[in-house]
């Protein structure tokens, strides 16, 4: 009887593809953790109208257009990285003589704010960006002058994103640093992808 409830429950609040795709979409928007495990013990309605539907969490995930690999780092644990990570392009910035800082005075606050009114986010993965809900474009440019995104997973190298938005890999500014100081900086990148590897084994 319990089953049947639980499942008579998940049918009425998500009836159709459509209502499991935005209830997807409003975790991530508010910042509720969408990976599997979470929606498993959160949610288990969604989790199951998914495979219904959709034939699956990860099939469900992918139609509401986010990439499914990236949730499957534990939200805590990505989050936890994705802040090292923030910390140590503020040493690379540091190291390198980049002016830089933290408050600015609109209802966003951008990673870094170099000078300019030039705006640095900072994210672990380049297509972080390509997700069709990732607002930090959007939000962002009518801002600044040009906002830098520096990742760590990704294509190497740079590219226009558009007209005010570049991409960039850390690795191009790690470059710049004298090669006597590049050990630690490429050191510490390699912890965190290691520690990142560790995690989504765990999870996969």
């Amino acid at each position: 009887m319990t089953k049947c409830l639980r499942k008579g429950r998940g049918s009425h609040k998500y009836p159709s593809k459509q209502s499991v795709i935005n209830e997807i979409k409003r975790r991530y928007n508010e910042g509720l953790p969408v990976n599997y495990s979470a929606i498993r013990m959160e949610d288990d309605g969604l989790r199951r109208r998914s495979t219904t539907l959709f034939g699956g969490y990860k099939n469900a995930v992918t139609e509401a257009g986010f990439n499914y690999d990236e949730f499957r780092i534990d939200t805590e644990m990505s989050s936890y990285y994705g802040n090292k990570f923030e910390e140590l392009v503020r040493e690379i910035f540091d190291e390198l003589g980049i002016y830089w800082h933290g408050e600015h005075n609109t209802e966003y606050q951008p990673d870094m704010v170099t000078r300019h009114n030039k705006w640095v986010d900072v994210k672990l993965s380049e297509w972080t960006i390509a997700n069709r809900d990732c607002m930090t474009v959007e939000n962002y440019t009518p801002h600044c002058r040009m906002l830098t995104i520096i990742y760590m997973r990704g294509r190497e190298g740079d590219r226009m994103y558009a007209n005010n938005v570049r991409l960039i890999n850390v690795n191009e500014y790690i470059k710049q640093i004298p090669r006597r100081k590049r050990g630690y900086f490429y050191a510490e990148i390699d912890k965190i992808e290691h520690r990142l590897g560790e995690i989504e084994g765990v999870a996969s």
